[in-house]
């Protein structure tokens, strides 16, 4: 039996980054950066450092609230 708590798939960064359609990319004026993705209605963001490493990868919600 499957369990109730989560059965929907979580994506991993490379499938987002793979499968993915690439939205855009914002840098701020301290040199952070934030690529945005949407896979199956779902954004994504990937933040960056002023120095290029890569600092976090999160789920922002679905597409239809996001980015409006």
């Amino acid at each position: 039996m499957k369990s109730a708590t989560n059965s929907k798939h979580q994506f991993t960064r490379d499938e987002v980054i793979e499968r993915g359609e690439y939205l855009g990319c914002t840098e701020y004026d301290s040199g952070c950066t934030e690529q945005r993705w949407v896979l199956d209605g779902i954004v994504f963001a990937e933040t960056c450092n002023a120095d290029g490493y890569r600092t976090g990868f999160r789920c922002l919600g679905k597409a239809s609230k996001v980015l409006k």
